[in-house]
């Protein structure tokens, strides 16, 4: 069995680095894979397949290739 890592200050910093990467990625719209589009087109709203995916079992499942349809488009309605 492996021994949990010890927190230094050093892993405390990189993880507050780390997430506010990952904020910043989900507050852009750079890289973004896939776009809702809401309220017959007036909203437009992008998002990441990849986080989606990893945070969510509805979108996983929607969004895994061969999946759903939605999986191949890059926007939702």
């Amino acid at each position: 069995m492996r021994k949990p890592i010890e927190k230094t200050e050093e892993t405390i910093e990189l993880e507050k680095k780390f997430s506010a990467q990952i904020r910043k990625l989900l507050h852009s719209s750079v890289h973004s894979d896939v776009s809702f589009v809401l309220d017959s087109g007036n909203v437009c709203i992008p998002a990441h397949k990849a986080i989606l995916s990893a945070r969510s079992e509805y979108f996983e499942s929607m969004l895994r290739t061969g999946g759903m349809s939605e999986s191949l488009q890059s926007e939702i309605v």
